[in-house]
C-alpha cells in the first residue's frame, strides 16, 4: 500500500503495510489530485488543469496549495483579465476558507504585484496576525517600499486636507512643508 506523510512540510509518498490510516490515504489521495492539476498548469493546458484544480477544491475544500496554485495559473494565463481570474479564484478560496492566512497572504501579494499597495500591505499584516510563520514576507525590500509609499501618500494626503481647511477657514496657517 502507499501512504502519505509529512516531509520537510511536504506529503511524500511512502510504502506502508496494510491497515494504513484514513487520514494518510486522503493525503495521499489530495497529493496525487493537485500534482495532476500542477502538471497540467505547467503544461499550459489551461482548461484540462482549471477543471482539475475544481475538482481538487471541491473535494478538499480546504487545500490551501490547491487555490493558491490555481490563482497562480490563472494569472499565468493568457489574456488581459488574468488577473481579474486569480483574483476569482483566492475569492472563492476566501469564501470557504474565511481565516486561510495562506490565501490572504497570496491575495496581498498578488496585489502588491499589481501595485496596489494599500490592499497589499492590509491583506499581508491580516495574514500575520493569523498566522505569525507568515511574517518574514513583511520583511521583503518590496513590502518595505510599499510601507513607505504608503506612508508618504497618507502624509501628503494629510498635509493638503490640513492646507484645504485652513484656507477655507481664513486662517491663512500652512503647515510646514506646504506652500500655497
Amino acid at each position: 500500500m502507499i501512504a502519505a506523510h509529512r516531509q520537510r512540510g511536504r506529503v511524500v509518498a511512502r510504502h506502508q503495510p496494510q491497515g494504513h490510516s484514513n487520514e494518510s490515504s486522503i493525503l495521499s489521495e489530495m497529493e496525487e489530485m493537485y500534482e495532476l492539476a500542477l502538471a497540467h498548469a505547467r503544461a499550459n493546458n489551461w482548461d484540462i488543469a482549471r477543471s482539475k484544480f475544481q475538482q481538487l477544491v471541491s473535494k478538499y475544500p480546504t487545500a490551501c496549495r490547491g487555490w493558491v496554485s490555481w490563482a497562480q495559473m490563472e494569472k499565468r494565463y493568457p489574456s488581459t483579465d488574468r488577473f481579474d481570474r486569480c483574483r476569482q479564484v483566492l475569492q472563492r478560496g476566501l469564501e470557504q476558507n474565511t481565516n486561510s492566512a495562506c490565501l490572504i497572504q497570496a491575495w496581498g501579494l498578488m496585489e502588491l504585484q499589481r501595485g496596489n499597495l494599500l490592499a497589499a500591505l492590509m491583506m499581508l499584516e491580516r495574514a500575520v496576525k493569523l498566522e505569525p510563520s507568515c511574517s518574514p514576507v513583511l520583511k521583503w525590500r518590496q513590502v518595505d517600499t510599499a510601507r513607505k509609499t504608503v506612508g508618504s501618500r497618507r502624509s501628503v494626503r494629510r498635509g493638503t486636507s490640513i492646507q484645504a481647511s485652513s484656507m477655507a477657514s481664513g486662517s491663512g496657517a500652512v503647515p510646514p512643508g506646504i506652500s500655497r
